[in-house]
Parts: structure tokens; C-alpha cells; sequence
């Protein structure tokens, strides 16, 4: 047997390039024309500092609009949001 174990494995014949296209080789590199990192930072949503009841309890995103969220407006429900009071520390910094 003139064939290592491990080359018998690869093909037949011993050489693993048999069966793999030239476009799938290792080597090349797909190339990005616009580059990397390309979206713009404003394509971000802002966070919610606070979202409505209803989408809590859905756990979806929520605009903050008040009187009435987006998606409260769609489904045509009233739209409610919970007042949280935050303890107040000394140093006027709250947690």
C-alpha cells in the first residue's frame, strides 16, 4: 500500500484538490468594496430609558412615545406606562 491512512481518507487518489472548486480555495478572500464597519452609527435605534405595560409584557421594543407608544397606536389600545420613583442617594446620583 502506497498511500498513507490519511491520505487514503482525502480521495482516491490521495490529493485532496480534487473535488474542491477553485472558487472555494482557502486563499481567496471575498472582497468588500464599501469596506468594513460601513453602517452609519445613526442606523441604531436610541434606547427607552422606560417602555408602556403593554410592551413589557409582550417583551417587545417599545418607541417611549407618550401619550400613546407605536405600537399601542397600531393595535388600537390604550397605552399606559408605570411611574417607577428611583431612591435618591446622597451625591444626587441615583441607581
Amino acid at each position: 500500500m502506497s498511500q498513507s491512512y490519511a491520505e487514503s481518507l482525502l480521495s482516491p487518489s490521495g490529493s485532496a484538490d480534487d473535488h474542491i472548486p477553485a472558487s472555494s480555495t482557502a486563499t481567496e478572500i471575498p472582497s468588500n468594496s464599501t469596506g468594513v464597519g460601513t453602517q452609519p452609527a445613526a442606523a441604531r435605534k436610541p434606547r427607552v430609558a422606560l417602555a408602556c405595560k403593554r410592551c413589557k409584557r409582550r417583551k417587545q421594543r417599545c418607541n417611549g412615545a407618550r401619550p400613546v407608544c407605536r405600537s399601542c397606536e397600531r393595535a388600537g389600545v390604550a397605552c399606559a406606562y408605570e411611574r417607577t420613583l428611583r431612591p435618591q442617594y446622597p451625591g444626587g446620583k441615583s441607581a
